[in-house]
C-alpha cells in the first residue's frame, strides 16, 4: 500500500538520488554516505559512524521498555520546500494537515506492542517499548526522523561490528516505497533490520541493495501479475494507463507493462501525474482521458496522487470510465466520499488482505540474545527465520528476497442506501509459491463503471 504524497524535488532529494547511483556503480557506502547532504546530519571521517548534528524528529510517541522497537509513519503531510542552495541552514516548516489513517496505523503498533507486553507466553521477563517518529511524508524528513530513533540521545550511529547498540535495534516502517528506500539504503550498512507495513515497490525485494529490508505486504510484482490477469479475463485491451510520479508508480507501471507483454491487450495512451504544475498539468492528462476511445483506466498511484487527478475528472464531469484502482488508493477515505462516486462508483482493485501476526526462532548454534545489549543482526536472524501461521490459518513466512506470501482481496465500489462508498469484496488473488497464483472472482456481484451492468 502507498499512502502520502511526494514534494517537488530539491537539491537534497537530487543528492539522495545521487547516492543511489553511486552504490549502484559500486561506490562503498561509506563514501556515499559521506556525500549524503541530509540537513542535520555529517559523517565522521575517523571511523564507520553516522554523526547528527540535530533532531530532526519532530514529533515523537515514546514508552519505556527493555527494547524498545523504532516506528516512522506519516501522520502529517508536509509543505513543498523551496529549493535549497547549501548555502545556509533551511528554516523547518511545520508539519500540515492530519491522516486519520496513517494515525490508525500508529495505534495499531502501540496496540500490538501492549497485547505482547500482555501475554506472559509471548514474552516472559521482557517488557517491550517504542519510539515513535512522525515522518511528514517527505524523504528528508522520513531519513531525518529514522536517525534520529537509531542515534537516540547518543545522537551517533555506529556499525554493528563495533559493538555499539542502538537505541533502537529496529524500525517499523516506512509507508511510502520511496521513504524505505532512502531509510534502507542508509540503514541496512549497519545491519539495523526494517520492516515496513505499507511499502509495496517490487524494487524493494532486491537483496543485494537491500538486504535488511523486510515486509508485511505484498509485492507489487504480484499486484501487477493480478492486474495483468483480470485485464486479459474480460478481454479489455484497449486502455489507458496512469501512475504517479515516484518509485511506486513508475515501477509498478512498468511491471504492469512487462506482464502484458505478448498480449492483446494495447496502451491507449500512459500519463505520469506530476507534482508540481499541477494547475497546467492535470487538466491537460484529464482531457486526454475524456477523448481517448480506451473505456478501462489502469492506475498505478498513491491516494494523494490520485486525490489531485480525479478532483479534474470530477469538475470536467466524467462519468463513464471503468476505474481499476491498486491497494494505494482502493480503500482510500478522501477518495470514497460522496463528491467522487459519480465518477468513481464501480472502481475495482486490490486490497491488501489483514490479519494478526506474532512469532518467534532461535537464532545461530542454539543461543539466545541479550535483552540488555540486544544487535540489529541478531533481529535480523529472527526475521529471516520468521515461520508461523495466524490464528485465522493464514500461513506467513519470508522468502529468500525477504517477500511474504502475497494475498489481495478484490473491491468494488458499490453505492449504498445512503450514498456512501461500500467496499464489497468480489474476489480474491494468492499466491501458492512464488510462481503460481490463484486468481477467483464473482463477476455477479461486480457493479461496473458508471453504474453499468459491464464496460461496453
Amino acid at each position: 500500500m502507498e499512502d502520502g504524497g511526494l514534494g517537488p524535488a530539491n537539491g537534497l532529494e537530487d543528492a539522495i538520488r545521487v547516492a543511489g547511483v553511486l552504490t549502484e556503480m559500486g561506490v562503498p557506502g561509506w563514501l556515499w554516505l559521506c556525500v549524503l547532504l541530509v540537513p542535520g546530519a555529517v559523517c565522521g571521517i575517523a571511523g564507520s559512524s553516522c554523526r547528527l548534528m540535530e533532531t530532526l524528529v519532530s514529533q515523537t510517541v515514546y514508552k519505556e521498555g527493555d527494547v524498545i522497537i523504532g516506528g516512522v509513519f506519516p501522520i502529517h503531510l508536509k509543505p513543498p520546500e523551496p529549493n535549497l542552495d547549501f548555502t545556509q541552514r533551511s528554516a523547518p516548516s511545520g508539519c500540515q494537515r492530519f491522516i486519520l489513517t496513517h494515525y490508525r496505523w500508529l495505534q495499531t503498533m502501540i496496540f500490538a506492542v501492549e497485547e505482547i507486553n500482555r501475554n506472559p507466553l509471548l514474552l516472559p521477563n521482557l517488557t517491550l517499548g517504542y519510539a515513535i517518529a512522525d515522518t511528514c511524508v517527505t524523504d528528508r524528513t522520513t531519513l531525518g526522523a529514522a536517525l534520529g530513533l537509531v542515534t537516540g540521545k547518543d545522537r551517533v550511529v555506529m556499525s554493528s561490528s563495533c559493538g555499539h547498540t542502538p537505541e533502537v535495534p529496529v524500525i517499523v516502517g516506512d509507508a511510502r516505497s520511496s521513504g524505505s528506500i532512502v531509510i534502507a539504503r542508509t540503514l541496512g550498512v549497519f545491519s539495523i533490520p526494517m520492516v515496513s507495513y505499507s511499502s509495496t515497490c517490487a524494487c524493494l525485494g532486491d537483496r543485494q541493495k537491500y538486504p535488511t529490508f523486510f515486509r508485511t505486504v505484498s509485492s507489487d510484482a504480484f499486484q501487477a501479475r493480478a492486474m495483468a490477469h483480470m485485464l486479459r479475463l474480460f478481454g479489455w485491451t484497449w486502455v489507458g494507463v496512469i501512475a504517479g510520479d515516484n518509485d511506486y508508480g513508475k515501477s509498478g507501471i512498468q511491471l504492469l507493462l512487462k506482464e502484458l507483454q505478448n498480449s492483446e491487450v494495447c496502451v491507449a495512451f500512459s500519463e505520469i501525474i506530476p507534482t508540481v504544475n499541477l494547475e497546467t498539468r492535470i487538466p491537460r492528462i484529464v482531457e486526454t482521458l475524456r477523448h481517448s476511445t480506451a473505456k478501462v483506466i489502469v492506475t498505478f498511484a498513491d491516494a494523494s496522487d490520485m486525490e489531485a487527478l480525479l478532483m479534474e475528472v470530477v469538475r470536467q464531469n466524467i462519468t463513464n470510465k471503468q476505474w481499476i484502482a491498486t491497494e494505494g488508493w482502493i480503500i482510500s477515505s478522501p477518495l470514497s466520499s460522496p463528491q467522487y462516486l459519480p465518477s468513481l462508483k464501480g472502481t475495482i482493485g486490490f486490497a491488501q488482505r489483514r490479519g494478526n501476526i506474532q512469532g518467534d526462532g532461535p537464532l545461530e548454534k542454539g543461543g539466545c540474545p541479550d535483552v540488555t545489549n540486544l544487535q540489529p543482526w541478531q533481529i535480523l536472524h529472527y526475521l529471516r527465520t520468521v515461520n508461523f501461521t495466524t490464528p485465522v490459518g493464514e500461513a506467513t513466512h519470508y522468502n529468500e528476497n525477504g517477500e511474504p506470501p502475497a494475498a489481495y482481496d478484490l473491491i468494488n465500489w458499490h453505492v449504498g442506501a445512503q450514498g456512501t462508498v461500500e467496499f464489497v469484496k468480489v474476489g480474491q488473488f494468492d499466491t501458492v509459491d512464488g510462481s503460481h497464483s490463484e486468481f477467483d472472482m464473482d463477476v455477479k456481484k461486480v457493479l461496473w463503471g458508471g453504474g453499468e451492468s459491464e464496460v461496453k
